[in-house]
């Protein structure tokens, strides 16, 4: 979930060495802005150098200029080794947590996460000083190169470890790379005995000096590699995938019900007998049998023909190179569609991942979990989280101010830029097929029609999930609804409106045209849940009994204010549309929507405390307007 980057020089074909670093450092910090560092290895000295900022930032300052100027200069054979830190375990503030990490001379640069670091750290009794999972494979190497070789050394890691794992690992006269995922690409000069590696093949391109595409491999997963510099050897090894931990467990959909007594008082609001949207629902009637326009103009969802899914891919497929370009928030959907793909289609996905700041750390784990396990390359695209959540925070005190549900919807802007990422990322890889895999049933149009952009479902509809209005004059609405509300209340006037015209764009303007895999592929909730925890040790969320949603770290909040407000949430309309298409009966969906509409307020702190807001106050504020409680 970092970036790592580097080369090995001994001045013959790697030359230009500033123009290499500074193409390597801002391309990686695309991969994580939270923090970075670098080493600078010579025979005579090792140099560390971490920050607790973005590289762009840190690289600028003189003292840091002049000590890599005297590097670059050196004619001496030299190692640097660099890093844009995701941070995931450990506090980027303790530069303890931040890399390259050193440990008895070694010093390694990690890309990924340990899922059982801690009780690995436990089972091999090796002393924690950090909360960071990158701190065991260090120390572990240490360890175990007592007893055997550097390469048995890392091969026995990737044995024990559970999650995905890309590690660059220096040791006297040796450099090693190993991935159980395939996210790393080198160049080797095998002439000079010279080497450039980075997390992202396009880091590699386009301007790099001294390197031709063509000569651009990747690290494949399941690789360890070895480059003896003093004797001027390449070895090559295999280690293993993820291991896999089945520790969680998932409920049935039809056992799923509230067992004690419900945070919210019974209300007098008209549900739909046939299926259980309330009067609130924007554009709903009902007829004097009290059936919702919405039931009797439903029409059930149907799939497409699974052969022509097939086709598609099968004119994508390339063989051994990436063919495909998957959108994966690591929920569950996503997930079984990557297992799908790889098990079942045999493709070769690129899984694309766009952090904002709000992907929770089960999300990323389960993902790494995933990959892990598969042997899928995963591309995070990781914005400024500091400045999104910034954002957040300006939105939701705006929103306080005069809340209005229509507005509810701003709170996620920030994530919509995951389009252009995705786009981005297909082009930069020249894969022109992407995928997505959103559950047939996330019909969420109630989200714009608070804003009066409303379906009144007064025609017969197949069953879609609205990722943009429907039409130009929808468009215009919305975009008006907007302007009136921000003129309304200044407060949204702030340095994060821009970033939120941005989103607007990406979620109703721009085009999207993409595979969605579950308009083909059967959607099956228990199957799902099945798969993903039984056979990939998918980790399940204690604080709700389904699970969808859990990898989202502002769904508990947003839901709680729709339902606080409504008297509904996202939860109601999901199982509402799983009713409609007869996959489960009525009185599962309301007993499924009256669990999963339960406040998850630990979740809620966690949320409110990552963007500064104060929680007593956001949630009195709520309260004291919801008819509902």
């Amino acid at each position: 979930m970092c970036g790592i980057y580097g080369y090995l020089s001994q001045n013959v074909n790697i030359k230009n060495e500033k123009i290499l670093f500074d193409k390597l450092s801002s391309s990686a910090e695309i991969r994580g802005q939270e923090a970075c560092g670098f080493s600078l290895i010579t025979a005579e000295k090792k140099i560390i150098q971490k920050f607790a900022m973005k590289s762009s930032i840190a690289y600028g300052k003189k003292d840091v200029k002049v000590l890599l100027n005297k590097f670059f200069d050196s004619t001496d054979t030299k190692l640097l080794m660099g890093h844009s830190r995701l941070q995931t375990h450990g506090d980027r503030d303790d530069n303890l947590n931040n890399q390259p990490l050193v440990h008895n001379e070694n010093v390694m640069l990690h890309n990924g996460i340990v899922c059982n670091f801690e009780n690995l750290f436990i089972k091999n009794n090796i002393e924690k000083e950090t909360n960071l999972d990158s701190e065991y494979l260090i120390k572990r190497f240490s360890n175990l190169k007592q007893t055997m070789t550097s390469e048995d050394s890392l091969k026995t890691i990737f044995k024990e470890i559970e999650g995905e794992v890309t590690i660059s690992l220096y040791e006297k006269d040796k450099i090693h790379f190993a991935t159980n995922c395939g996210n790393l690409y080198y160049v080797f000069f095998k002439d000079s005995f010279e080497l450039v590696f980075a997390s992202e093949k396009s880091f590699l391109e386009h301007g790099v000096i001294g390197i031709d595409n063509n000569d651009i491999k990747k690290l494949e997963p399941q690789t360890l590699l070895s480059f003896d510099i003093k004797n001027e050897k390449v070895l090559k090894f295999n280690v293993d995938l993820s291991n896999i931990n089945i520790e969680f467990k998932y409920t049935p959909i039809e056992d799923i019900k509230l067992d004690k007594d419900s945070f919210w008082k019974s209300s007098n609001l008209q549900v739909c007998s046939k299926g259980i949207l309330n009067q609130n629902m924007p554009g709903i009637s009902f007829d004097h049998q009290g059936i919702s326009n919405f039931a009797k103009n439903f029409k059930p969802f149907e799939y497409k023909n699974l052969t022509d899914l097939e086709n598609k891919l099968l004119e994508h497929k390339k063989n051994k190179n990436s063919d495909i370009v998957v959108g994966f928030s690591g929920g569950r959907d996503s997930s079984y569609m990557l297992h799908l793909l790889k098990t079942k289609y045999n493709m070769n996905p690129i899984a694309i991942t766009y952090d904002w700041g709000m992907v929770t750390d089960l999300a990323r784990r389960n993902q790494a979990r995933i990959c892990g396990a598969l042997g899928i390359e995963h591309v995070i695209v990781a914005a400024d989280i500091p400045k999104k959540r910034s954002y957040i925070k300006k939105y939701l005190n705006a929103w306080l101010k005069k809340p209005h549900l229509g507005m509810v919807p701003l709170l996620m802007a920030g994530d919509k830029k995951y389009f252009q990422a995705i786009n981005e990322t297909a082009k930069k890889n020249n894969i022109d097929l992407v995928c997505f895999g959103s559950a047939p049933y996330e019909f969420t149009s109630f989200k714009t029609g608070f804003a009066g952009v409303v379906d009144s479902f007064s025609e017969e509809k197949n069953l879609k999930n609205i990722l943009q209005a429907s039409s130009n004059f929808s468009k215009l609405k919305l975009s008006l609804f907007y302007l009136k509300k921000v003129l309304e209340n200044p407060y949204y006037l702030n340095n994060g409106l821009i970033d939120a015209v941005f989103g607007f764009k990406h979620s109703y303007i721009d085009k999207k045209d993409y595979l969605q895999f579950f308009e083909y592929e059967k959607w099956d909730e228990n199957n799902i849940n099945n798969v993903l925890i039984n056979e990939y040790g998918w980790e399940t969320d204690p604080s709700i009994l389904s699970t969808w949603r859990i990898g989202d770290g502002t769904a508990p909040f947003y839901n709680f204010i729709y339902k606080a407000l409504a008297g509904f949430s996202e939860h109601d309309t999901f199982r509402n549309n799983q009713t409609l298409s007869g996959v489960i009966d009525r009185e599962t969906a309301l007993n499924i929507a009256s669990s999963e509409n339960e406040p998850r307020f630990e979740k809620i702190e966690e949320y409110l405390d990552l963007i500064d807001v104060d929680y007593d106050y956001t949630i009195n504020k709520i309260l004291e307007i919801s008819p509902y409680k």
